[in-house]
């Protein structure tokens, strides 16, 4: 099994997105060893030209995905056979290597406090929680921003394995619905201290303020 896999969703309809996809491919590029691979996922961009432009270390699968970073990452899952997942937007640029990151989780940013997150999103994740082993939402949870993560394939089998792959967000809400949601695993299934201690990945965010 390989190593890492890093996974760019990615939604390309100006050459200021484009610009900022190869700034993201080229800060990974930096790092990447051996057999590890760069798959960009598209969302159905409106410039596809981009396509053809990269090396034999990077995929780009064009299956219009609806379901912004969570389906990103599940499409990932379920086609690709690596220990390790950084989901890592279009939008952002790599600043240090992840190789010797050891532990079972980390991520871009989170918050440890529910009762700051709008009330909306909540709603939005216990329509989808609801329908899972995880259904009672704890008084405090990891919220996981921007849904950046760097991941073990062992979390994602917990994760995928108990209906979640099967509860995909459809717009802006039900996206940052799962930021919370993966939160709320996360944290049900043991893992909030580790998050806490080891944020944050070593990640620049640029804000493109798409929808």
């Amino acid at each position: 099994m390989n190593d890492i896999l890093y996974v760019i969703p990615c939604k390309i309809n100006t050459l200021d997105h484009l610009c900022h996809l190869k700034k993201c491919v080229n800060s990974i590029l930096k790092f990447i060893e051996n057999d590890d691979k760069i798959l960009i996922v598209d969302s159905d961009s409106s410039i596809k030209d981009y396509f053809n432009m990269f090396s034999d270390k990077i995929i780009v699968a064009d299956i219009k995905n609806k379901n912004y970073e969570a389906g990103a990452l599940l499409y990932a899952y379920k086609n690709f056979d690596y220990k390790r997942f950084l989901l890592i937007h279009d939008s952002c640029e790599l600043k240090e290597n992840i190789k010797e990151l050891n532990n079972n989780i980390y991520v871009y940013d989170y918050v440890y406090n529910w009762s700051g997150c709008e009330n909306i999103h909540i709603e939005s994740s216990l329509k989808y929680i609801n329908q899972t082993k995880w259904s009672k939402i704890p008084n405090k949870f990891i919220t996981i921003i921007g849904f950046i993560v760097f991941i073990k394939k062992t979390i994602l089998n917990i994760v995928y394995n108990n209906g979640i792959e099967n509860l995909l967000p459809e717009n802006k809400i039900d996206s940052c619905a799962f930021e919370r949601i993966l939160g709320i695993i996360l944290t049900k299934e043991g893992y909030k201290n580790e998050i806490i201690n080891n944020n944050k990945l070593p990640i620049f965010k640029n804000f493109l303020n798409r929808t």
